[in-house]
């Protein structure tokens, strides 16, 4: 009896060992994933595998001096209160294109890569413009089965890129476990996120619901780089990043030479990000540069079937109701204070409490990062409203 209880104690041994060596890489992802950490935004090591977009040094955004102020000593004061009392990583405002307000924690600067979190998906939407703009997607009322001959055997082929980009293609969501293999995570850690992306079968019609939902946004991946015949990261560096005149950063893949991760994950600096929102309030253009055209920004920004305060990836400030639609499947609400003073305010959200708005009327953007802490409320109109109300018109 002790004889055959060592040999299949051995072989047991054997059997999860040969397991865990042939999945390493999985389990190696899973050890570093660490979803309490309060700043994780930080801790870019938690991506294995990922691709660095080496660009020149940024023109860097100075601050605005005394002089060219144009919020006053009373909203600054408030902005540096609030964003110590939300414990920020990072809090920067930008008023007609000059930065009027700067505020990072200890040990983060301008050079620091933060976590974009959810706000990758608006940057792929807005990197979606390529395919439009370049004439690789005459519509994007198109089929996404076009591209994805994976769905074009069951109901999943009427999904539109429209519907993909509104979050109502109908797909299944799932809910997320930080155990091993659950498949929401599998998005952040996952090896194969092609197989994982077309594994989600769908729910309901699409075009009737609006259901905010990872696999939306990396089923657009695939369909932006089969329909250009381009890598992801070299569509970001030379349709946007580098005419943004934007620094380094990382974009995070499944497995070295696999596909990228555009439900999150994006590694960036915060100034950055103030570049992109001035890039959305000119409806594509900085300076003389019109690097997206006007034409898809405003249809990034207008009001899905589904749900009026959300456009492609972006959230819409208006209508107000004090809250916004997050599930229809499931009735699920965000709690949003307001209204806004102002009727034109959009913002991508992260994790975390993480936003960027942005004021096309007001030429007003606003970054902000801030620690994972468990149910932190944010006050989205209390942050804009302290902002709109600052401005003073200073020249």
């Amino acid at each position: 009896m002790r004889r055959l209880f060592t040999i299949v104690s051995t072989l047991v041994v054997v059997v999860a060992m040969t397991y865990f060596t042939l999945d390493w890489a999985y389990w190696r992802n899973w050890l570093a994933w660490d979803m309490v950490d309060p700043n994780r935004a930080v801790d870019v090591d938690k991506y294995v595998s990922h691709h660095v977009l080496q660009m020149p040094p940024p023109h860097p955004i100075q601050l605005a001096s005394s002089s060219k102020r144009t919020l006053s000593a009373q909203a600054l004061q408030e902005l540096e209160t609030f964003s110590v009392e939300t414990e920020s990583l990072v809090f920067l405002v930008s008023h007609r294109e000059r930065l009027q307000f700067s505020y990072y924690a200890e040990g983060i600067g301008p050079e620091t890569l933060l976590d974009s979190y959810s706000m990758h998906k608006g940057l792929l939407a807005l990197i979606f413009g390529y395919a439009i703009d370049n004439g690789d997607i005459q519509s994007i009322d198109t089929p996404a089965s076009r591209y994805l001959p994976e769905w074009q055997h069951d109901g999943r082929q009427e999904i539109t890129i429209r519907e993909l980009l509104n979050n109502e293609s109908g797909l299944k969501r799932l809910d997320y476990s930080s155990l091993p293999h659950n498949a929401v995570l599998d998005f952040f850690i996952g090896r194969d996120l092609r197989k994982l992306t077309f594994s989600f079968p769908l729910d309901f019609a699409p075009g009737t619901l609006f259901e905010f939902n990872h696999v939306n946004s990396q089923a657009l991946y695939f369909v932006l780089v089969r329909s250009t015949g381009r890598e992801y990261v070299d569509i970001l560096s030379d349709y946007l990043w580098r005419p943004l005149g934007n620094g380094s950063a990382r974009v995070v893949f499944d497995h070295e030479g696999g596909a990228a991760r555009t439900i999150c994950c994006f590694l960036a600096t915060a100034p950055s990000w103030i570049r992109i929102g001035t890039l959305l309030n000119g409806h594509g253009k900085i300076g003389n540069h019109q690097i997206v055209s006007k034409e898809w920004i405003d249809e990034m920004l207008r009001p899905a079937p589904q749900n009026p305060n959300y456009g492609f990836n972006v959230w819409i400030g208006n209508p107000f109701s004090g809250k916004r639609l997050h599930s229809a499947v499931r009735g699920l609400y965000r709690e949003i204070t307001g209204p806004f003073d102002v009727s034109d305010v959009y913002f991508m959200e992260a994790s975390g409490n993480g936003r960027l708005y942005f004021i096309p009327s007001q030429d007003v953007v606003i970054f902000r990062i801030g620690r994972r802490i468990v149910d932190q409320k944010w006050d989205d109109g209390k942050t804009v409203n302290t902002v709109l109300r600052g401005i003073i018109g200073q020249e």
